[in-house]
């Protein structure tokens, strides 16, 4: 059995199987696929903002609709038109399982071209601390995940499964890189395809959710994260 408690990288144990999260909406697959279509701006906003980008709305909507935006950081422009193509894969791919391979796929989507752009600039060893590697596994943790994933049904509610699938993913590195963002999407799948809602950090609640995600790498008490994540970051109609 996997678990969020105290788990360390590549590593895994036991998954309480009670919840407090019950799951807050009720939708059809057609309403849910609708919401994430509609709100599809304001959901690459706030991701991009968890990866600091410094775009405003209206400039991350320009780049969603492929116009050119002068002066302003490639990297944060690559980050929104991956963060484009990803969803659209995820539409795409929209009744795939949950797996390390439609997560491989996501990830290679969600790293093209930021890589290539770190490794080739002077902000990829002053800000990173490193040159940018290819995509690629972190090694030996193909079984654990593999495992993680199968056993996340054991959890009493869709909301609960997808928000400890994104958990898992922030504290464990799957890939080198994009993990955030990448868990993200792969949760909001388990949810549009079971129709209950998705999950989205506002902008307004961006520093409290880092916070949050610094409490719990550092006490690895899980609850608090879950609990904010719930409040405030679960979208429906």
């Amino acid at each position: 059995m996997v678990d969020l408690y105290g788990t360390n990288p590549e590593e895994v144990s036991t998954v309480r199987k009670t919840s407090d999260f019950i799951d807050k909406y009720d939708l059809t697959f057609e309403e849910n696929l609708k919401l994430f279509q509609d709100d599809l701006s304001d959901f690459i906003f706030n991701t991009a903002k968890i990866e600091n980008s410094q775009l405003s709305y209206l400039q991350t909507k320009d780049v969603i609709d492929g116009k050119s935006i002068p002066g302003q950081d490639p990297e944060d422009i690559i980050v929104v038109n991956n963060l484009r193509l990803a969803c659209d894969y995820i539409q795409e791919h929209i009744h795939d399982k949950v797996s390390l391979d439609l997560a491989s796929q996501l990830n290679k989507i969600i790293v093209k071209s930021a890589l290539i752009y770190r490794s080739s600039s002077k902000k990829s060893k002053e800000t990173y601390g490193f040159e940018a590697q290819p995509w690629c596994l972190s090694p030996g943790i193909e079984d654990k995940v593999t495992t993680f994933i199968d056993e996340l049904k054991e959890l009493p509610s869709i909301t609960d499964q997808a928000m400890s699938l994104w958990i898992y993913m922030l504290k464990t590195r799957f890939f080198e890189s994009g993990n955030k963002r990448t868990g993200l999407l792969l949760a909001n799948l388990l949810m549009i395809q079971h129709g209950k809602g998705m999950i989205s950090i506002p902008a307004n609640y961006l520093q409290d959710f880092k916070t949050q995600v610094t409490n719990y790498r550092e006490t690895e008490d899980i609850e608090p994260l879950k609990q904010f994540i719930y409040d405030y970051c679960i979208q429906g109609k």
